[in-house]
């Protein structure tokens, strides 16, 4: 999702790049990449250790 956030806005004139809106298409990247950080990171504490 973060990827296709950063499509549109790539360009100054691109869809979400109104420098004088409330919702900077920067920041929901940012956002997007942090959750995909957090659920990486939930789903590598959930996985068990394996003992040799």
């Amino acid at each position: 999702m973060a990827f296709a956030v950063w499509i549109p806005s790539r360009r100054s004139d691109g869809a979400l790049s109104d420098p004088d809106s409330l919702l900077q298409e920067h920041a929901l990247w940012h956002l997007l990449c942090a959750l995909a950080t957090l659920l990486i990171w939930l789903y590598y504490r959930s996985e068990r250790r394996i003992d040799a």
